[in-house]
C-alpha cells in the first residue's frame, strides 16, 4: 500500500500550505511511485529527492461508516469500494517476509480466490452532479494512474489536476473479469462497454449491503 510509502511529512515554513514528501519503496507494488513516474530507478528517486524543483499533488478523502462510527481517511494514490477493496482485505492475513516476486505472487492466488465467490452489489453512485442506481462489480476512485502490481487502472489520471477519477466496473460476471484483467496493465480496460471512467471532485456510493472500502491498500 502506499500509505506505508509516505516517511515523512514535514510543513514548509516558507509557505505552511506545502509539503514535503520523502518516499520510501517499502510497499509491495510500489504503485504510488509508479503514479509519480519514478518508479524503482534509484536514481530518478535519489535526484526527484535531492532536486530543488518540486512537484505538488492532490490529496483525496474517504469518509464512510464503521461499526455505526464516522471514519475519515486519506489518501494519495487511490480508494475503492466492492471487488478491489474485497481482494485488498484479504491480503490482511498473507505474510510478507518472502521477497516482492512471492508476495505479489500470493497476493494474485488470494485475488482469485475472492473473485471465486465475489458477488455484485447495488448501489446508489453518484459522480459529480450525476446520479443513478446500479449493479457493480467495483468502483475505483484514483488520483494516480497506477493502483495494485502496476495496473494501468486510471490512465487519464493526474495527481495535480483537481480532480479524482472514477473508474466504474458495471454488472461484469466473473468470466468477463478474467477476459479484462490483461487490459489492465494496459490501460485499454476503459474501452469496454461495461467499464466507464469519468473525472469528478466528487464521488459518493450508497448500498443497503456492506461492503469494503479501501484506501492506498
Amino acid at each position: 500500500g502506499t500509505v506505508n510509502e509516505v516517511a515523512n511529512g514535514i510543513l514548509s515554513s516558507n509557505n505552511p500550505q506545502s509539503i514535503i514528501l520523502g518516499i520510501v519503496t517499502a510497499g509491495t507494488a510500489d504503485a504510488f511511485s509508479f503514479s509519480l513516474g519514478i518508479a524503482e530507478d534509484h536514481n530518478v528517486i535519489n535526484s526527484f529527492l535531492t532536486g530543488r524543483s518540486s512537484t505538488l499533488i492532490d490529496v483525496g478523502v474517504v469518509r464512510c461508516y464503521n461499526r455505526g462510527q464516522s471514519v475519515e481517511r486519506f489518501f494519495l494514490n487511490e480508494a475503492s469500494i466492492g471487488l478491489a477493496a474485497e481482494i485488498v482485505d484479504s491480503w490482511k492475513s498473507l505474510p510478507t517476509r518472502f521477497g516482492k516476486g512471492v508476495n505479489l505472487a500470493l497476493r494474485t492466488a488470494t485475488g482469485y480466490k475472492v473473485l471465486s465467490i465475489h458477488r455484485n452489489k447495488k448501489v446508489k453512485l453518484q459522480i459529480g452532479d450525476e446520479v443513478e442506481s446500479i449493479s457493480m462489480c467495483a468502483v475505483m476512485v484514483s488520483n494516480g494512474q497506477y493502483c495494485a502490481d502496476r495496473m494501468l487502472i486510471a490512465p487519464h489520471a493526474s495527481l495535480n489536476d483537481g480532480l479524482l477519477n472514477a473508474i466504474v466496473v458495471g454488472d461484469v460476471t466473473r468470466f468477463d473479469l478474467l477476459k479484462i484483467r490483461p487490459t489492465l496493465y494496459k490501460g485499454s480496460h476503459v474501452k469496454h462497454p461495461m467499464i466507464r471512467e469519468k473525472k469528478a471532485t466528487n464521488v459518493t456510493i450508497e448500498s443497503d449491503e456492506r461492503l469494503f472500502v479501501e484506501a492506498d491498500g
